[in-house]
């Protein structure tokens, strides 16, 4: 009777083992959830934010940073004693409009880029703000070109400090910067509780060769002010930039010092923060007032430079492939 099962018994183990080699793997344990990270309270306060970092352990709260600020990044008012305090101490406008805004939003994602390069220091911002104010006094839409506008603080702030009708543009190679600046202007968590934009405000920000805004973008003469974000090797650099100003107007730039010091990194310059108006003719002249602070400043780069990730893809596949064709 034992042979009559045998056939069936070989039937039973061949069709379980054909089954277990089919059968798809168990699926795996899902990974554990990353620890999210820790940030300054919500609804952002200026006040609450600095109470923040004076008690978090930074070390802990910004694991896998590339770039941990100090706290100097974050206390405004520290700003009245520093490098950039004798021009700041008294302008509470300024203080007052940059302190509105959630710095820590907009620079978080430069903590883990790694890219402290591509933003100014907190006094250099309120410097700008307090450099560049006084173009707005004369306009009823007072616009603001941020050349080089990086993830947009001095645009939030500028609409805050320019009051209504005001206009932001900010324009910049990096497309990732230009992502970051977007989605941080647009966030809920941008401005401290309780305050509004004023009405008739607006603000853009594409991405572009920051020293040539296309004329679609700004008008000859449409802008008030234009802060330059970049280091340029002189003011002949700025022509493009010249255009879209109003006589009158005011322009601050980091102008490239001639000779440069041996330790200067490759891509920056020790440079003259200056800042210019526009005259009658056209041409740019550095303010009388003007100080012209020495600053070290990340150089101007352009689409050719700084290609957006596809192009440069492209290139590099057309190098590797003009490689295999030479050696073979």
């Amino acid at each position: 009777m034992h042979r009559r099962w045998l056939p069936m018994a070989c039937l039973f183990v061949a069709t379980t083992l054909l089954w277990r080699l089919t059968s798809p793997p168990p699926p795996a344990a899902d990974p554990p959830p990353p620890s999210p990270r820790r940030r300054p309270p919500l609804p952002y306060t200026y006040a609450s934010t600095l109470e923040w970092l004076r008690t978090a352990n930074l070390s802990e709260a910004l694991a896998g940073a590339s770039w941990r600020p100090s706290l100097d990044e974050f206390d405004l008012d520290a700003a009245r004693h520093g490098k950039w305090g004798a021009w700041l101490r008294d302008d509470e406008p300024v203080f007052a409009a940059a302190k509105a805004v959630n710095r820590w939003l907009f620079l978080e994602p430069l903590f883990y880029s790694g890219g402290r390069g591509s933003t100014a220091a907190a006094p250099m911002h309120l410097y700008i703000l307090h450099a560049l104010r006084p173009a707005a006094a004369a306009s009823r839409t007072p616009t603001l070109l941020d050349a080089g506008c990086g993830v947009g603080f001095l645009l939030q702030a500028w609409l805050l400090l320019a009051g209504e009708g005001a206009r932001a543009v900010g324009v910049d190679i990096d497309s990732r910067a230009v992502a970051a600046a977007r989605r941080h202007l647009s966030s809920a968590h941008a401005l401290a509780a309780g305050v509004a934009r004023p009405r008739r405000t607006r603000v853009e920000v594409r991405r572009g060769d920051a020293l040539a805004p296309p004329p679609t973008l700004l008008r000859d003469g449409e802008a008030d002010a234009v802060n330059v974000g970049l280091a340029v090797e002189g003011v002949g650099a700025l022509r493009g930039l010249r255009r879209v100003l109003r006589v009158g107007g005011r322009l601050a730039a980091p102008l490239c010092a001639a000779a440069q010091p041996a330790d200067v990194p490759a891509g920056m310059c020790v440079a003259r923060f200056t800042v210019m108006s526009k005259g009658e003719d056209g041409e740019l002249y550095p303010l009388p007032s003007d100080p012209g602070v020495e600053v070290r400043f990340i150089k101007a780069m352009t689409p050719e430079t700084f290609p957006p990730p596809e192009l440069e893809l492209q290139r590099k596949l057309k190098r590797a492939m003009a490689h295999r064709l030479i050696v073979s």
